[in-house]
């Protein structure tokens, strides 16, 4: 067997793996929600810049921009797919794979999701907080300048 056809089979299997690998840790979920948050993003872009259109026209260009736009996501997943089979061996991603699929990994996912969730509310608190205390700060800071 040549090298060239033994690693296009090295490649194959990682691609194969790494597709598998990122179903099973849902990588493959996280790309298409961040695709249609770009989406919603550059549809937001679109009618910003399409000020005075019509608007039954302009709902018919962002409804099919969006079908159009999310034609790519299957491009975009190939990419992921390749850098992780680039990035990990295929030995790598099948512990990886066998750990999600136990017992462990299922409840360490089960946890991870209750930790999202918890996470989330504490960032919003955070956030509304940090805004807060930044915002009086630099009140009392232009205000003490003046």
């Amino acid at each position: 067997m040549s090298l060239d056809r033994a690693q296009n089979i090295m490649t194959h299997a990682n691609f194969d793996v790494a597709k598998r690998l990122l179903e099973v840790i849902k990588i493959d979920q996280m790309v298409t929600m961040m695709a249609r948050q770009m989406m919603a993003q550059k549809v937001v872009s679109i009618q910003q810049k399409s000020e005075g259109a019509d608007p039954e026209e302009l709902k018919q260009v962002t409804d099919a921009f969006q079908q159009a736009f999310m034609l790519h996501v299957p491009d975009l997943m190939e990419e992921v797919i390749k850098a992780y089979a680039g990035a990990f061996s295929v030995e790598d991603m099948e512990a990886v794979i066998a750990f999600n699929k136990s017992e462990i990994g299922q409840r360490f996912e089960a946890g991870q999701a209750q930790i999202q969730q918890k996470t989330q509310a504490l960032f919003k608190d955070w956030s509304s907080h940090a805004a807060r205390a930044a915002f009086d700060k630099a009140s009392a800071q232009v205000a003490a300048e003046e």
